[in-house]
C-alpha cells in the first residue's frame, strides 16, 4: 500500500494493515453479535485506499471463511463478498483456489 493513501488513517503501511484487519473483524463480530446466519461484506480495502487487492484477498478470507484455521466467522456459516471491481475479484478468486475452497454456485449477479 502506498505510505502516502495510508498515511490518511495510520502512521505507517503496518497500522494501515492493521486497520484493515480490524475493519474485517468488527463487520463479522457485529454479525456474530446479531446472531447472523449469513452475511454479505464488501471487498473493503482495494479501492481508493491502495491496498494490493491479493493482500486484501488472503487477509479478508482468512477472517471471513468460516472453515479458516483462526478464522472469526465460524458462527457464520454462510459469507458473501460482493465486488466492484474484475482485478480485486480476480484476485479474491485466486486466493480462494489456492485455498482449496468450493466454488459458489451464484458466479453472477442476474
Amino acid at each position: 500500500m502506498p505510505v502516502d493513501r495510508a498515511a490518511d488513517y495510520a502512521s505507517d503501511v503496518a497500522e494501515a494493515q492493521q486497520l484493515l484487519r480490524q475493519s474485517f473483524r468488527g463487520l463479522v463480530a457485529k454479525a456474530v453479535e446479531l446472531n447472523a446466519k449469513s452475511f454479505c461484506c464488501p471487498a473493503i480495502g482495494s479501492g481508493i485506499r491502495g491496498f494490493p487487492a491479493s493482500f486484501v484477498a488472503k487477509e479478508g478470507l482468512h477472517l471471513l471463511v468460516p472453515q479458516a484455521e483462526g478464522s472469526i466467522a465460524q458462527e457464520v456459516p454462510y459469507v458473501e463478498v460482493r465486488f466492484w471491481d474484475h482485478h480485486v475479484l480476480n484476485a479474491w478468486t485466486l486466493e480462494a483456489c489456492q485455498r482449496k475452497l468450493e466454488e459458489c454456485e451464484e458466479l453472477e449477479a442476474s
